[in-house]
């Protein structure tokens, strides 16, 4: 019984971290092919559909994932001193704000009809990008720490969250270059740019 319960939460921990990480690449990359574009409903339906699968494999995620604690401290508890699992859990906590933050600011309010993504304030602009990367990475991260066995006991807690942050600088650098060139292109050729101006910074919609 104790292995068909550990069965079953390899299987979900495993689904909601494919689930979390599809969903955070294809919608990041999606975002970047349309930055000049102005956003058409079906663009729309696919970033809604894409972000109920990251909230689903969220939800997996911490489900399967307690109840990965729970089995640990019944059955296991030396391995809860593995500090591969405490760096885990904190990349899903950020992983978790940054999804609320993320609907609190962008949802209905960036990401509407007609709207250019390049044309935004700066400030907004930018901050969608680096939201996008740090879910992308942190994704990618938890991913990699449940299923490298070969992490376990290896690096401390510190070690470990200073590569992540180390990978998510790089990666947020490497966003807001390209966004940087895509804007600057954009000023260099407008013809390019397509769709109305929209938005004050994390204005409410009407």
């Amino acid at each position: 019984m104790i292995d068909l319960l550990h069965t079953i939460l390899k299987f979900t921990h495993i689904g909601s971290l494919a689930l979390g990480v599809g969903g955070a690449i294809i919608s990041d990359l999606f975002v970047l092919g349309i930055l000049n574009k102005a956003i058409t409903k079906g663009d729309l339906r696919l970033l809604e559909n894409l972000e109920k699968i990251i909230f689903l494999g969220l939800m997996m995620l911490w489900i399967s994932g307690v109840g990965f604690f729970v089995e640990y401290q019944l059955f296991s508890p030396e391995k809860l001193g593995n500090p591969k699992i405490m760096a885990k859990l904190t990349i899903v906590m950020i992983v978790t704000l940054n999804g609320l933050l993320f609907h609190m600011f962008f949802h209905n309010r960036v990401f509407r009809e007609g709207m250019v993504i390049i044309k935004l304030p700066v400030v907004t602009y930018y901050s969608l990008i680096l939201f996008g990367t740090l879910s992308c990475f942190s994704w990618i991260g938890a991913m990699t720490l449940g299923a490298v066995s070969q992490l376990n006991y290896t690096f401390p807690y510190l070690h470990i969250m200073a590569g992540y942050l180390a990978i998510v600088a790089f990666g947020m650098a490497c966003g807001c270059a390209f966004a940087s060139f895509k804007r600057w292109n954009a000023r260099r050729k407008p013809e390019f740019l397509r769709g109305d101006v929209t938005e004050t910074l994390f204005q409410k919609p009407a």
